[in-house]
């Protein structure tokens, strides 16, 4: 419980609140959503290196499905 209560607060629940805080929005509404495409982009942005990477590596060590 721990260990996953820790990765959650670490990865998601914290760059959200921080965001969130660091929101120039006036409303509740407008935080949450300028906080939630903050924290889209950054993690759409890992997600497309890793994909790149692992398609890399998958076609020249010739690694299969």
């Amino acid at each position: 419980i721990i260990y996953w209560s820790s990765q959650a607060l670490t990865w998601l629940i914290l760059p959200f609140m921080q965001s969130f805080a660091q929101s120039g929005e006036f409303s509740v509404s407008g935080k949450v959503r300028a906080a939630l495409i903050h924290n889209g982009i950054y993690y759409g942005t890992y997600l497309a290196i890793f994909s790149v990477l692992l398609i890399y590596v998958a076609v020249n060590y010739n690694i299969d499905g």
